[in-house]
């Protein structure tokens, strides 16, 4: 499978993203390559840096060419910003098809300029841009003429089967783990645990909170989430109570600032707190 565009946006993705990303790909049964879009080259975390990635899943550098043989042939891809090249005889995958000479079949996201004369097969890339996903893909089909041709692929996101837990009957993070552990046990493979409602105020859950499923054939899905702050009269001075008027109400990063009030209320409530 090859994946042409971003997976997310690395400036602010969510580490459990990363890590649902990694299991999926993990448990596919082919290579994957991965050959992310011009603006990776321009981050200071590039996606890639982002995790120990398994040894399926190849990952092209913004200014690299590989050659890689899937299925008994072997195709060359092209990072957005990799030199031009000479690929005689094979199909070359890449997202910045004018470094590429005429004479080879090219795999390329749309190209804007209306003068193109390469031998391109624009498919689009299942990530385009930052966010806004989409369950379509593209099977690319190098034929034994040597042509290409594409087919769009609609995924079938019904698989396996929901089950709900509402975090807003849980008032400690022991709970909610339990529960979270239970619901994993008792799920069939491919299942979605979804979880939503309200966060109470002093509620720690991931990423801030160090858990994972101990299967990575089960997704948890933490989706429509409301957050309670606490409040703190005027008259109390305590850290708790600034921290409180600090990081409580509405605004931007709300699960953010939740999440670290809740581990500073929890620090501060602990024994060792002073």
């Amino acid at each position: 499978m090859v994946v042409l565009g971003g997976l997310w946006d690395a400036s602010s993705v969510r580490s459990s993203t990363v890590d649902e990303v990694k299991a999926v790909l993990d448990a596919m049964p082919f290579p994957v390559v991965v050959l992310p879009d011009a603006a990776e080259a321009h981050l200071q975390n590039p996606p890639r840096q982002l995790v120990e990635w398994p040894a399926s899943v190849l990952w092209i550098g913004p200014g690299e060419v590989r050659t890689i043989e899937l299925g008994g042939t072997d195709f060359a891809f092209a990072g957005p910003l990799a030199p031009a090249l000479r690929a005689e005889g094979k199909v070359v995958f890449t997202n910045m098809p004018q470094l590429l000479p005429t004479n080879v079949p090219v795999v390329a996201p749309p190209d804007d300029r209306p003068d193109s004369t390469l031998h391109v097969l624009e498919v689009s890339p299942l990530v385009p841009g930052s966010g806004g996903g989409t369950p379509r893909a593209q099977l690319v089909t190098w034929t034994d003429d040597r042509g290409l041709e594409a087919a769009d692929i609609d995924f079938d996101l019904t698989v396996g089967e929901p089950r709900t837990i509402d975090v807003g009957v849980h008032e400690d993070s022991a709970s909610l783990v339990q529960e979270l552990d239970g619901a994993v046990a008792a799920s069939s493979p491919l299942d979605r645990i979804i979880v939503s409602g309200r966060v109470g105020p002093r509620l720690v859950i991931p990423p801030a909170l160090d858990w994972r499923p101990v299967r990575d054939d089960v997704t948890v899905v933490w989706r429509d989430l409301a957050y309670e702050f606490p409040t703190a009269s005027p008259e109390d001075r305590t850290v708790a109570a600034e921290l409180v008027r600090r990081l409580s109400g509405a605004g931007p990063d709300v699960a953010r600032r939740h999440q670290a009030l809740a581990l500073g209320l929890s620090s501060l409530e602990g024994a060792d707190a002073s």
